[in-house]
């Protein structure tokens, strides 16, 4: 595996000396920093030569963290599309450059990392270290691409749970807001000395410190939700549920808007979800900018974020906004949730979704 030097800018040399660590599981998880990324990693790991590198399974798993600043030319007053063409770029020639060096042909894409908004591909490998299995995410967070590499010879189920368990325990550093500057001089423009005393980064994965959290109970699920939002019950019976989650302070949101019902007229959820993304870009003027979303919580489905501005010449806002939405069958019944907020509250958008997709449980 040492063709994967290439790969990502750190070395990825194979620790020559054996570990001699027990089996996954076989003792409490121990913190551990990797480039700036924080784990809770088993006793079968040890973190070596600049990777958590585990012995399970009679296999040596590896975990690279890489991160890269965006290009001198994005700035962090960007829009969003911006930024994600350029972030897409680098992950699609950083995939292209490890297929090469490992005789990958094919790569499965999934959309979270963790807690974590990513573009992943999974390349399946051929079994030997020559060709081994790579699971490889880019993360945007706190104006910086954070990339994560997992290589083992093959995936197993015991390198799943492990990745799984890993992955789960991911932190990364907290953005800190912006102070806006306070105008003092008393001829300042009207529209200088209304300006927020804080602002976020315009950074779809930061994530800002919210309200407390309040818990939301129903016939059909139970989540957790920020108290800046307030729920709003439009059904809740035994076989439907509708509610919404409205910001209790601005109409520029995040919403959340959350629908349990039996499956539309069969419609699989990637039909829905393609015919709500092909509504939202009906509304949108220019070109709008999506990644696909595929896994809330544990339900698996299909859904997308994408950054566009509403067209003001059809009664909507003019400014650049996020949607994010998910659709999901389980059992008979279809899971549709939607967050959608103007760009520049893209964190606590992603901290509704993020808390939602930790905490929802259908009943």
């Amino acid at each position: 595996m040492t063709s994967l030097r290439s790969a990502l800018p750190t070395s990825h040399a194979l620790i020559a000396a054996a570990i001699a660590i027990g089996p996954f599981g076989s003792a409490a998880a121990a913190p551990v920093s990797l480039n700036g990324a924080a784990f809770e990693a088993p006793a079968a790991c040890v973190s070596a030569d600049g990777a958590l590198v585990c012995k399970i399974d009679n296999q040596q798993f590896e975990l690279w963290v890489n991160r890269k600043p965006l290009a001198p030319n994005v700035e962090p007053s960007d829009p969003m599309a911006k930024k994600m063409a350029y972030f897409t770029e680098v992950h699609e020639a950083a995939v292209g450059n490890i297929m090469r060096t490992t005789n990958n042909e094919a790569a499965t894409q999934f959309s979270n990392y963790g807690t974590y908004s990513a573009m992943g591909s999974a390349l399946p490998g051929k079994g030997v270290p020559t060709s081994p299995a790579v699971r490889f995410a880019s993360v945007l967070h706190n104006e910086e691409i954070w990339e994560f590499m997992e290589v083992v010879a093959a995936r197993s189920a015991t390198i799943e749970a492990l990745s799984k368990s890993l992955q789960a325990s991911l932190k990364l550093p907290a953005a800190k807001p912006v102070a806006a500057a306070t105008p003092t001089d008393k001829t300042a423009p009207a529209a200088a000395k209304a300006a927020p005393v804080a602002s976020t980064p315009s950074d779809s994965s930061v994530i800002v410190p919210t309200a407390p959290d309040a818990t939301f109970k129903s016939q059909l699920l139970t989540l957790q939700y920020p108290t800046f939002l307030e729920p709003i019950v439009v059904e809740d019976t035994a076989t439907a549920l509708s509610v919404k989650f409205r910001h209790t302070s601005r109409a520029a949101g995040p919403h959340l808007t959350l629908v349990v019902r039996a499956t539309v007229d069969k419609l699989g959820a990637g039909v829905v979800a393609a015919q709500r993304k092909a509504a939202i870009e009906a509304a949108m003027v220019g070109k709008s900018a999506s990644v696909p979303v595929t896994k809330l919580a544990s339900i698996n489905g299909a859904g997308f974020a994408l950054l566009g501005v509403p067209d003001p010449a059809k009664g909507l806002s003019g400014v650049e906004t996020i949607e994010t939405l998910f659709v999901g069958d389980v059992d008979g019944r279809q899971l549709e949730a939607r967050v959608t907020s103007e760009q520049k509250f893209s964190g606590e958008a992603q901290a509704v979704w993020g808390l939602m997709s930790k905490s929802l449980q259908l009943r």
